[in-house]
């Protein structure tokens, strides 16, 4: 076990000699929710243009697990090493060049967002990832993660109801 959100429980494994992480989604009252916004994730990390995007985490894959009676969803990602951005500033005496770097990852990430009509929906500090990056100069990279309250710009409507963290 590496972490723990509203909706996921995150788990460390080894799959073909890749450490990867399992998100296992956590249900409770808002069942429907939760597996729609697990869908949404899936299809964000999927869409052609975003696939293989440098800033955005990879959907490696996906599936179903039964858990007693119920037929649960997991989602198979990048493994961040580092965890997220606030995690990782906390632990890391960073130089300002890097900080920049992934500020402009961040940066990066959002625009391939925007381009395809998606808003992320829940950018926060817990929601960026920082993964190991040997051959770039600063030796990390920035990826944006948790698209589960992502909104579809041309899905949007005026009854929308946002989920998202509560500022």
């Amino acid at each position: 076990m590496v972490g723990e959100g509203e909706s996921f429980r995150v788990e460390k494994c080894l799959y073909n000699k890749e450490i990867v992480a399992v998100k296992h989604v956590k249900l409770g009252q808002n069942d429907y929710h939760r597996l729609q916004s697990v869908l949404l994730e899936i299809q964000i990390m999927r869409h052609g243009p975003l696939r293989n995007h440098p800033n955005i985490l990879s959907a490696l894959g996906y599936g179903w697990k039964e858990y007693g009676e119920r037929l649960l969803p997991y989602v198979v990602v990048d493994y961040a090493e580092h965890g997220s951005l606030r995690e990782w500033l906390r632990k890391t005496r960073t130089d300002p060049k890097v900080k920049f770097k992934l500020a402009g990852d961040i940066a990066t990430g959002l625009k391939a967002l925007h381009v395809c009509d998606i808003m992320h929906g829940d950018l926060k500090l817990d929601n960026i990832l920082v993964v190991p990056s040997p051959g770039r100069g600063v030796r990390v990279v920035a990826k944006l993660s948790d698209f589960g309250h992502s909104i579809i710009l041309r899905t949007w409507t005026r009854d929308f109801k946002y989920y998202g963290t509560i500022l």
